[in-house]
């Protein structure tokens, strides 16, 4: 992953290289899964600890990732630690084996407090929750996260929830129904962090069909009336693989009103999505195909949510994984990503411009000189 190029302004540019603080109480990435456990004697490997297939209950642990493991300019899991079951948060309440989760191994205890000890040495005392999408392993998403928490200088604690993907060739719509399960799941994930942790907010970072689990998430808490004590900060469908009349209606529902900020990002360039809109004969959210001058009255009724839109067509550098994964692969991308998540920036302080009559926020041809010149010191006290 390039360097974000909010790194290259003059107050930031000492952050770019930041390390993992020695205070901190482990090295390596958290996990929360409900992918099934894969039996000992039936697994490729040490690493291969979880399946493609869906578990009735939460487990987490510990992935370690290293630099250059295998001689490579490239990051890889050395280790994966299992800490047990999380009994205290069952995703499926009464239809849980609970003679099978009385007799697994508690995960509860170490997980929050390894979660507590590492926001109490972090200057951003959230949690950052990456939601990975279809057609992912379990061993792929903590490298991703890896990067992010690279460039989020190690603040607060990064957790991978990992939902059930697979791999498989015709995987995909299996996929889009798992997500729809984890998305429930992913609810009483977020209550669990909530009531449990010293968390001052969590953020939820989605990638394509991730975004299906967030939205699912957010609208089952709106319906519930349950805000999750207030502590959802930003959200982000990133490259979202959803239809957006679902979208519309969570929002009708109020899953607007639960984060600080939710941020789409789309590009009308994403030929996977492209291949997805196909399938499904729907365009999908993260598609944002260019759309005539709005009313006035859908003009204003973004102004006044916290809904923000971004159009990363222009930015360079989209097309890595069939223009799917800019967020990684654009330090335009990234930065603004960066921007949100770490310094808490809007988009007119993050140097975005947006045409009258249109939603979509974009990056300008000044970009570049732009970032350079933030008055970066004065946007983060204010």
């Amino acid at each position: 992953m390039p360097t974000p190029l909010i790194y290259t302004n003059a107050v930031t540019q000492s952050l770019a290289s930041v390390e993992l603080s020695a205070d901190a109480p482990y090295e390596g990435v958290l996990y929360i899964t409900d992918r099934a456990p894969v039996a000992v004697e039936k697994r490729i490997d040490k690493l291969k600890e979880y399946s493609k297939e869906r578990n009735a209950f939460f487990s987490a642990g510990l992935n370690s990732v290293v630099l250059n493991q295998y001689g490579k300019n490239q990051l890889s899991i050395s280790k994966v630690e299992t800490f047990g079951v999380l009994k205290k948060a069952l995703p499926f309440g009464r239809l849980t084996d609970l003679d099978q989760l009385k007799s697994a191994k508690g995960g509860d205890e170490r997980l929050i407090s390894l979660i507590d000890k590492k926001l109490e040495v972090s200057q951003q005392k959230d949690i950052f929750i990456y939601v990975h999408g279809a057609h992912d392993s379990f061993d792929s998403p903590p490298l991703i996260a890896g990067e992010l928490w690279h460039y989020l200088g190690y603040e607060g604690v990064m957790i991978n929830f990992l939902w059930p993907a697979t791999t498989a060739r015709f995987g995909y719509f299996k996929d889009t129904e798992n997500a729809q399960v984890s998305g429930h799941n992913l609810g009483k994930l977020v209550r669990y962090l909530a009531k449990s942790t010293q968390a001052r907010k969590i953020h939820l970072v989605s990638h394509s069909a991730g975004g299906r689990v967030v939205v699912t998430a957010l609208r089952e808490l709106a319906i519930a009336k349950d805000n999750a004590d207030g502590k959802i900060g930003n959200a982000m469908l990133i490259a979202s693989d959803l239809n957006p009349t679902v979208f519309a209606i969570a929002v009708s529902d109020g899953i607007a009103e639960l984060p600080s900020r939710l941020t789409i990002y789309g590009s009308t360039k994403d030929t996977a999505l492209s291949v997805s809109s196909f399938l499904f004969k729907e365009l999908r959210l993260g598609q944002l195909k260019e759309q005539s001058t709005l009313p006035s009255h859908i003009i204003e009724l973004f102004d006044k949510s916290n809904i923000d839109v971004v159009d990363v067509t222009g930015a360079p550098k989209i097309f890595a994984a069939h223009g799917h994964s800019y967020f990684r692969s654009s330090p335009w991308v990234s930065s603004d990503v960066i921007s949100v998540l770490r310094f808490g920036l809007t988009p007119n302080q993050r140097s975005l411009s947006r045409e009258q009559g249109h939603v979509a926020w974009k990056f300008p041809q000044s970009y570049v000189k732009d970032i350079e010149a933030l008055p970066l010191n004065q946007l983060i006290e204010n």
